[in-house]
């Protein structure tokens, strides 16, 4: 327990206090959503009920919680990385209806997702 408490200590005394926590609140989260893509939320809209809302909620629930800590500042993009497969399975409540319309439906929303990579990688200013 001592480890924690100076662990703490030395966060807040350190960097964690020129990171205000209001702006990377939301900007955490802007950053989750742009990760995870038009596919993930629509799939939110129209998961059913059941057990894959366990799997689901419990990624979402473990991104709020990591939000809320105020530990992951504008550290998402590796701190919360282990959440996102499980959130991305939402896309399964995509999968409804027949065949046909299932496999039209996957088409326009693969296109949304891989438009939306190539969009955000070439706004994004990066390294790699």
């Amino acid at each position: 327990m001592d480890g924690v408490r100076r662990t703490n200590e030395e966060y807040w005394a350190g960097s964690a206090q020129f990171l205000p926590w209001g702006y990377f609140a939301v900007a955490n989260l802007a950053a989750a959503l742009i990760a995870l893509g038009p596919v993930t939320f629509a799939g939110l809209t129209r998961l059913r009920p059941g057990r894959m809302w366990l799997v689901v909620g419990g990624g979402l629930l473990g991104i709020a919680i990591f939000n809320l800590s105020q530990y992951t500042r504008a550290e998402v993009e590796r701190i919360w990385l282990p959440f996102y497969p499980w959130v991305t399975l939402a896309a399964a409540g995509l999968a409804v209806g027949t065949a046909r319309t299932r496999r039209h439906r996957a088409t326009w929303w693969l296109a949304a997702q891989g438009c939306g990579a190539i969009v955000s990688q070439a706004a994004l200013v990066s390294k790699w």
